[in-house]
């Protein structure tokens, strides 16, 4: 598709070499690993009808370009980001005014452009480092899809599921939106009011193979908003004796993971056989996945107890392993180009969740030191964003929540921490004295500035020397890197 193809609005030389960056760069890195319908096909063939996204297309185009072409500029070197974010202001407004007919006009065409739009703001914002404002759009389109397509008597108040449609245009933005929804679910899970999944889908029929790595993903987002909502159900409960509604939930979700793992390792074949680079990194990345909803799901039923996560600490092993292989793959320049079609030292935002949410959750969940420690060197070792994941700030985080947790139990430990990064953690590592749960910390807790180089404020429990939860803050300087 030439750009000349890609809309009839566009007259200006200048729009259409942001358009063809769109094409040739952005539509084709922002996605990750997972192909995507809405970036290879909808949004381009929204551009040619429909100004509000054609305008919201050139916004988020001249925000990528100047992300890979200026992002490490130093501040003072800004002459020519001056004109680039004129151009995405005059751009982002724009959309902004031609999509007011379409909330005035309601109809399902309307909605969808609206919709795209509002992926194509998320989007943009997020590369902006504009956190508060991206889920601000986010929660709007997520409202405009309740009101259209929420399946009637769901049954639970904080799981959107959605109705099957008969276009697949629908489902293709449902599914853009609903991986974001997740990202940031995910970011701050017991933050959350609503859980979205395109579908409800019992382990019986999930059938004997995923058709695509994406179909794949897909049921595993919704098994990973299942394990949200368990989770938050039993933490409201707290203390309290666990109802058989919430029990029975907990073995029903267990059994949809034990299906998709049993299809998806059938599947692994024919999906390798695809794209071998490809499709082996996103197997790898989606078992990271499944271990930490398995062990979410497995850890419910006792919220206010760290302990509970200890049994866990071969899990957390194996997605330190995994992690290890995509470190490697994605720090080999021919095998990064082959996936996202360019160089390493290009691959610093995506859109899609990639590896750093399991490592993080390794981080913070587990209390080994040799193996939360590892997660938070991968997490450094790869400074890169994936939708309103920042591995430098998760991975600051991460290191706080140790520091303060630890402390000096280990003092006179030979802990090795020097260790190299692609060495795995060995069964001597798992046989240090166990924190005690009166240093762990509960409930971590990330409120995102609306400007790149803001304040991260970290929310805590832990217990007092009386022995008793107080609420702790902590402020995190993004631009000089320091606690406060």
């Amino acid at each position: 598709m030439s750009v000349s193809n890609l809309s009839t609005v566009v007259v200006s030389a200048k729009e259409k070499s942001y358009l063809e960056w769109f094409k040739c760069r952005t539509a084709v890195k922002l996605p990750g690993i997972f192909v995507s319908t809405f970036w290879d096909t909808l949004v381009f063939q929204a551009t040619v009808d429909e100004p509000a996204v054609l305008h919201a297309v050139l916004a988020l185009s001249a925000v990528h370009k100047n992300e890979i072409l200026h992002g490490n500029r130093v501040r003072g070197q800004e002459s020519l980001l001056d004109a680039q974010e004129k151009f995405m202001l005059y751009h982002y407004s724009k959309a902004i005014n031609c999509l007011q007919p379409h909330f005035s006009a309601k109809n399902s065409a309307s909605v969808r452009v609206a919709l795209v739009t509002c992926v194509v703001f998320v989007c943009l914002e997020l590369l902006r480092g504009h956190y508060q404002t991206a889920q601000a759009h986010l929660r709007n389109g997520v409202e405009i899809l309740r009101e259209i397509r929420a399946c009637p008597n769901s049954g639970d108040n904080q799981l959107l599921a959605l109705q099957f449609s008969h276009a697949p245009v629908d489902d293709w933005i449902a599914d853009a939106l609903s991986s974001l929804f997740t990202g940031v679910a995910l970011f701050n899970p017991a933050d959350q009011n609503t859980y979205l999944c395109l579908h409800a889908v019992e382990p019986e029929l999930l059938g004997t193979k995923f058709e695509s790595i994406n179909q794949a993903k897909q049921h595993l987002d919704h098994l990973l908003n299942e394990g949200f909502v368990l989770s938050n159900q039993y933490r409201k409960q707290g203390n309290m004796q666990s109802s058989s509604n919430l029990m029975s939930r907990q073995r029903h979700i267990r059994a949809k993971l034990s299906s998709w793992l049993l299809v998806h390792n059938a599947s692994k074949a024919s999906l390798l056989a695809q794209l071998p680079v490809q499709m082996g990194f996103a197997h790898q990345l989606l078992r990271n996945y499944h271990t930490m909803a398995s062990i979410m799901v497995d850890t419910s039923p006792t919220p206010t107890c760290e302990a509970r996560f200890d049994p866990h600490a071969e899990d957390f092993v194996s997605i330190i392993d995994r992690s290890i292989g995509l470190w490697k793959i994605i720090y080999n320049s021919k095998v990064t180009q082959t996936i996202y079609g360019h160089p390493p030292e290009e691959a610093n935002g995506i859109i899609e969740m990639g590896w750093i949410p399991p490592l993080y959750y390794v981080a913070l969940k587990c209390r080994v030191h040799r193996v939360r420690l590892h997660a938070i060197r991968l997490l450094e070792a790869s400074p890169h964003r994936e939708g309103i994941w920042v591995a430098t700030i998760v991975a600051a985080v991460a290191r706080k929540v140790m520091q303060m947790e630890e402390g000096h139990f280990y003092e006179g430990l030979s802990l090795e921490d020097d260790f190299p990064i692609c060495s795995s953690p060995k069964e001597s590592h798992l046989l240090l004295p166990a924190l005690p749960e009166q240093r762990r910390i509960q409930e971590v807790q990330l409120v995102l500035p609306d400007d790149p180089v803001g304040k991260v404020l970290l929310r805590y429990r832990q217990r007092n020397e009386a022995g008793l939860w107080e609420v702790y803050e902590r402020e995190y300087d993004v631009r000089c890197r320091c606690w406060r």
